[in-house]
C-alpha cells in the first residue's frame, strides 16, 4: 500500500499473522480487547476506539456509530460475529456501569475475551 505522506509516498504493507499474533501476546486483557475491537471495526484508530461509549453501540439495530476524530467522518459500523462477542462480553451491566459510560472499561479486565 502506498499512502502520499508530506509530498512523499511512503510504502507500507499489511501485518503479517505471526506479527499479529506477537501483538497479541504482548498486550494485557484491556489492550487486546482494544486492538481487536479496532480490527473488527474496520481498522478504526485506537484513539476512536479508546474513547467509544456504550451510547454509540446499538445493540438492537447491529450497529457502532462514531465520529472519526482524525476527518470527523461519522460512520456506521455493522457488528459482525467476531465484534458481536466482544459487545457481549462488555454488556453486562456490571461493566456498563464502570468507566464512564466507555465501551472498553479503562483498567478494567474484561469478563471474557
Amino acid at each position: 500500500i502506498t499512502k502520499p505522506h508530506k509530498g512523499k509516498a511512503v510504502k507500507r504493507r499489511k501485518f503479517e499473522l505471526e506479527e499479529l499474533e506477537k501483538v497479541m501476546a504482548a498486550c494485557n486483557p484491556e489492550w487486546r480487547s482494544m486492538v481487536k475491537t479496532c480490527l473488527y471495526t474496520g481498522g478504526q484508530r485506537l484513539g476512536d476506539v479508546a474513547t467509544l461509549r456504550w451510547s454509540q453501540v446499538d445493540e438492537k439495530r447491529g450497529v457502532i456509530r462514531m465520529t472519526t476524530q482524525k476527518k470527523g467522518k461519522p460512520l456506521m459500523i455493522p457488528i459482525f460475529p467476531a465484534l458481536k462477542r466482544i459487545v457481549l462480553c462488555f454488556s453486562a451491566e456490571a461493566c456498563r456501569n464502570v468507566g464512564n459510560g466507555f465501551f472498553i472499561p479503562i483498567g478494567e479486565q474484561p469478563p471474557c475475551t
